[in-house]
């Protein structure tokens, strides 16, 4: 839904013009949010041309996304049917654009792909759509994608046909966990996940609560999984979720920057200095750094 408005925001930003003035935004200023008068909300994705990569070819080679280098962003939808409290504002309807120009725009780049389709899983028969025509393309390029655990344990031959064309990592969210550990549901995603020689990335949450032996069980969860990618983030309310309003009274700092799910914006249960260090032996644990 960004694009004509950041155009806009381009053309204000040469042009030396307040930011205030123009339809759509949320500007944060002074600790503030100010909203701006509203823009019309575009209903089809595909009233927009494929992007110029021709603008980023002296650098797109460094692109990369965890070991699949280079790699280009396709982007296939926006939205989800799944908001959830953290991503996406919870009033954003998905869209999406037609299955035959996201396989054409795949099948014409010669890199790996990261597929921006979070709820691509959630619909089968238009995922199936896309694997056959990638299939009659001899499409064969390293894939990467975000999607739901629920949605590989109930679509687990989508799985099967997206690994064929050259899956070789899912990112998950596996905070949603059960009586501390990982749900069933999660362990079903994840075998199917490897049982096709896909790589997992998953995020754990850290919520602000948690105290030593919570924050530490994260790491054994993550070695008990075989998740091969992990990563730690705090629990972020994004501006704009429900979340947020749940939480926008407790916020602890004003500076949206921090806003990055690698700091903390609420109070913790531990001292701040003790949260940031075991989020470090986290990483340090996983990654053998330090």
């Amino acid at each position: 839904q960004g694009v004509a408005t950041l155009k806009h925001v381009a053309e204000a930003r040469e042009r030396g013009l307040p930011l205030e003035e123009i339809p759509g935004l949320v500007v944060n200023k002074q600790g503030k949010q100010i909203r701006t008068a509203s823009r019309s909300r575009v209903d089809n994705l595909d009233v927009f041309p494929p992007p110029d990569r021709r603008k980023i070819e002296h650098y797109a080679p460094k692109y990369y996304q965890g070991w699949v280098r280079p790699v280009s962003l396709v982007q296939a939808s926006t939205g989800s049917h799944y908001p959830g409290t953290v991503g996406a504002p919870a009033e954003e309807s998905r869209l999406v654009r037609e299955v035959e120009r996201v396989a054409a725009e795949m099948v014409e780049l010669e890199t790996g792909i990261c597929l921006a389709d979070d709820d691509a899983i959630d619909e089968p028969a238009r995922i199936a759509r896309l694997c056959a025509l990638l299939k009659e393309s001899n499409f064969k390029q390293p894939i990467y994608l975000c999607t739901r655990a629920e949605a590989i344990a109930e679509h687990f031959e989508i799985i099967e046909d997206l690994a064929d064309l050259g899956l070789v990592a899912v990112a998950l969210a596996l905070d949603g966990t059960e009586n501390g550990g990982p749900s069933p549901t999660q362990v079903k995603a994840i075998d199917i996940l490897h049982s096709n020689e896909v790589a997992i990335s998953g995020e754990f949450k850290v919520f602000p609560d948690f105290d030593v032996e919570e924050i530490r069980k994260l790491w054994d969860y993550s070695r008990e999984l075989g998740v091969e990618f992990p990563l730690f983030s705090t629990q972020t309310p994004f501006p704009g979720t429900p979340l947020f309003q749940e939480h926008r009274h407790e916020l602890r700092t004003p500076d949206w920057e921090l806003f990055d799910r690698v700091h903390t914006v609420l109070s913790t249960r531990l001292s701040l200095r003790q949260f940031y260090s075991e989020l470090a032996k986290l990483y340090e644990r996983a990654y053998g750094l330090g």
